[in-house]
Formats: C-alpha cells, sequence, structure tokens
C-alpha cells in the first residue's frame, strides 16, 4: 500500500500535471510513514512461531496507529 500511495497515487496526477506538496506535509508525514513501514516489519517477523503473518493483537495496534495518526491530523487542522 505504501509503495501504491507514493508511485500511483502522487506518480499519476504529476503525469497529467505540476503540483507541489508543502514542506511541513513531507516533514510530517514521511517519518511517520518510515515508522509505521518498520513496525509493520517488526509486527510481522514476531511472535517467532508465525513469521510473515499478523496476528489480530498486530492488527488492533496497527489500527490504533492509524486512529491516532488520523486524530492528530484532524486536531492540526481544526487548530488551525
Amino acid at each position: 500500500s505504501n509503495l501504491f500511495n507514493s508511485l500511483a497515487v502522487v506518480g499519476l496526477p504529476a503525469v497529467l500535471t505540476t503540483f507541489s506538496v508543502e514542506t511541513a506535509a513531507l516533514m510530517r508525514d514521511v517519518p511517520i510513514t518510515v515508522a509505521l513501514t518498520l513496525l509493520l516489519i517488526v509486527l510481522s517477523r514476531l511472535p517467532s512461531s508465525l513469521p510473515g503473518f499478523l496476528t489480530r493483537s498486530n492488527g488492533f495496534i496497527l489500527f490504533g496507529c492509524f486512529v491516532v495518526y488520523q486524530s492528530y491530523l484532524y486536531y492540526e487542522v481544526a487548530t488551525r
């Protein structure tokens, strides 16, 4: 999904027209994307009895990260 979002969702519109991305958005979103991708890799390796699989608890952790991040984005926009 990260790869698709990076290449298709941003790449296709860039082929059609030139647009700018705010530096603040890049500074906020890129580190979060990298951190959550690393978290996904770690979670997919644990427990060692199920390498390459995500458990339900891992799904709750990732979903919780999504909810927290979306809440942060909403709060950031709402307080401007």
